[in-house]
């Protein structure tokens, strides 16, 4: 079973700077894709090699679009630089313009839309897969963002049965040790491992974001 792990840059920044140099830098601290924001003009496409966009590159859906055109022409722009992934915001995606790109892909190996998800949003999700017709491609990056996941138990349940392919942990997750580093609770180590484990036909992708510059 393959462990990857994600560097995720600021959602909301414009720019990632030099790419390539982005790219190396994470490579050689063991890191194998990377999320960049797909808004902003920041790529042109020419950055990297296809082979690098279409294994190391996970895009990230701008999270202030007003209108659903936006949408369509940033996945889009992930689908003809071949990249892995896209990540969105459950409350911020369009069901009938994710399920007309979805379902026109014609590449061998589709990319996957990622539907961002909090620990509270099953709804969200269940209300966006069914609008959608449940396409393979929708998958779920659940976050967990609480020291005290015990509260959300009940629908933690349902969770259990959902493709998800990514676990995001932010800032909030985490409490600080006797030494002063940071650490999961108990709980939140425990419903990690055992999301983890429910993940044996996917490769865990492990997203740690930063939540300031």
């Amino acid at each position: 079973k393959a462990f990857m792990f994600i560097l995720g840059v600021n959602i909301e920044k414009e720019s990632v700077g030099d790419l390539r140099s982005f790219v190396a830098s994470a490579r050689e601290r063991g890191i194998e894709i990377i999320l960049v924001p797909l808004g902003g003009n920041i790529m042109s496409g020419r950055e990297l090699d296809p082979g690098t966009w279409s294994t190391t590159v996970v895009g990230s859906v701008s999270s202030h679009l007003s209108q659903s055109s936006e949408l369509v022409d940033e996945l889009e722009w992930a689908s003809h630089l071949g990249l892995t992934g896209v990540l969105g915001d459950v409350e911020t995606l369009w069901p009938m313009e994710i399920s007309r790109i979805l379902q026109s892909q014609r590449r061998v190996v589709p990319w996957r839309l990622w539907a961002r998800c909090k620990l509270h949003q099953w709804k969200e999700w269940h209300r966006l897969r069914t609008l959608c017709d449940y396409p393979l491609g929708l998958v779920v990056a659940l976050e967990i963002d609480t020291q005290n996941p015990e509260q959300f138990k009940d629908v933690i349940r349902r969770w259990r049965s959902e493709p998800i392919i990514a676990l995001i942990l932010t800032s909030r997750a985490f409490i600080l040790n006797d030494a002063g580093f940071p650490v999961l609770p108990r709980a939140t180590q425990s419903l990690f491992q055992s999301l983890k484990n429910l993940l044996r036909d996917f490769r865990l992708l492990f997203v740690i974001e930063k939540e300031h510059d």
